[in-house]
């Protein structure tokens, strides 16, 4: 008998905590929802989310599941039985920043450890009041996972809407890896990562996921990089009708970004525009009909070190202003719509062992920077337009400079190109071991003689047109 009570006192105490201990995986079935119908299963997802309270699964099978926003803690997978079968529709018709199809629960204090999997997130409604609709939008979350997905949007707005929504949003969050995704026409950026106050490092990867746009009047750029460290590595972009790919800015201090690697990137038709950054590597990106570009202030708040190497661009350029520290080496770039590497406005540059053929205008433009090496770049066929103003190397007000063993070609018949360099306002510049063959007029058009300031130009061992100099 008294066996018989201790198993029943063993039996009170522990069971109760095993059967009312909150569920680790939670299929949406089971609470109420139904997908294939017309009916918004929004209360009932949410009803399943909450009992995740100690984190687990929350389980969507196949079918099309109408919800409109549904909130996630820490600790927490959506998970999809398979992502081009298992479907959350949104066709909810009024727009709200900052709010997401799915978003986390504690914005305040922050969650952590989310996953999104294994889905197709759509919305079907892209007209409203003006304001950012996200199919995900996380706030102050430490290490995510968005894995295999796909993000539909409708661009279909008009541009009076002021309406326009969003793929993944992430504002002030840390670690987060967004892989083997697609987004398709989103109306406004297809993924976005900021800071918030206090929050200025991110650690993301955005790595083998892919942009399509294919309606033409989507102009936004495709993805925003406004934190430091972010690394966006093996992505392929497609968009003929011209937008930006990546476009970088401050932080909401109103500090640069930083730590920021762009690489291995496949573009059609979309930019990359590097803005108010500081310490930035893009490197072995392809990109057609489109280029790579920064922007600096003039004035104090230049950018800062820049890494441009190994990238191959068609049909468009290299170039921007107003960064200091830069190193432009080993770029393939052909049929350029201007000129092939421009750099303006900026000190300490290396500009070395390029190859440009065929550009419209100059084969390279350089103004304004101090502190310049440019060598061992083969330039072909410059001066497209034929204009007696373009040249295979334009310098302008460029002070302490070495340009050497650079060779510059027009094989054309007759040639277009006026002459190998044009050089005005620089001073303390060195010209050695440069080969220049077949060009239109005198092989150097040097103004700077003159000048009444003295220039300190030296120039020796340069080969034009098979005669040393």
């Amino acid at each position: 008998m008294i066996k018989f009570k201790i198993i029943i006192f063993i039996f009170l105490i522990f069971i109760p905590n095993i059967a009312f201990s909150p569920p680790r995986l939670a299929n949406v079935r089971n609470y109420g929802a139904r997908p294939n119908d017309v009916v918004n299963d929004t209360i009932n997802i949410q009803r399943a989310s909450d009992l995740l309270n100690a984190g687990g699964v929350l389980f969507f099978p196949v079918g099309e599941w109408i919800v409109d926003r549904f909130t996630i803690g820490s600790d927490v997978e959506v998970l999809g039985e398979s992502k081009d079968t298992t479907i959350l529709r949104c066709d909810r018709q009024y727009g709200y920043n900052y709010y997401g199809v799915i978003t986390n629960k504690d914005k305040g204090n922050g969650n952590q450890n989310i996953t999104i999997r294994n889905l197709t997130i759509k919305r079907t409604w892209e007209y409203g009041p003006g304001a950012f609709d996200e199919h995900i939008y996380f706030e102050n979350v430490k290490d995510i996972l968005i894995e295999n997905c796909i993000f539909l949007g409708t661009i279909t707005y008009p541009p009076e809407s002021g309406h326009s929504g969003k793929g993944v949003s992430l504002e002030g969050c840390q670690r987060a890896t967004v892989r083997g995704c697609k987004f398709y026409n989103i109306p406004n950026n297809d993924l976005a990562v900021h800071s918030i106050q206090n929050v200025y490092y991110g650690g993301h990867k955005l790595e083998g996921n892919t942009f399509i746009r294919d309606i033409e009047d989507n102009i936004a750029s495709i993805v925003i990089i406004a934190i430091d460290g972010v690394s966006l590595v093996n992505n392929d972009f497609y968009a003929p009708w011209t937008c930006i790919a990546v476009e970088t800015g401050k932080k909401l201090n109103g500090e640069n970004s930083s730590g920021i690697v762009i690489s291995g990137n496949k573009s059609f038709g979309a930019a990359i525009v590097l803005s108010e950054l500081s310490n930035v590597v893009v490197s072995g990106n392809v990109v057609t009909n489109a280029g790579i570009s920064w922007r600096g202030d003039y004035g104090y708040n230049h950018g800062n070190l820049l890494s441009i190497t190994g990238n191959s661009i068609y049909n468009s350029q290299i170039g921007g202003y107003g960064f200091d520290n830069i190193v432009i080496i080993g770029n393939t770039i052909l049929n350029s719509i201007g000129s092939g590497i421009s750099v303006l406005s900026g000190k300490i540059c290396i500009i070395q062992g390029n190859l440009i053929d065929t550009c419209y205008t100059n084969g390279m433009e350089i103004v304004q920077v101090n502190h310049l090496m440019v060598s061992g770049n083969i330039i072909r066929n410059p001066s497209g337009a034929g204009s007696w103003y373009h040249y295979g190397m334009w310098l302008e007000s460029t002070n302490d400079a070495i340009i050497e063993s650079n060779k510059i070609f027009d094989d054309r018949n007759p040639p277009l190109e006026r002459s190998f360099f044009f050089i005005a306002y620089g001073q303390r510049m060195i010209f050695r071991d440069n080969v220049g063959i077949g060009c239109a007029s005198s092989p150097v058009f040097d103004i700077t003689t003159n000048e009444p300031i003295p220039t300190y130009i030296q120039r020796g061992n340069n080969i034009w047109n098979g005669i040393l100099e």
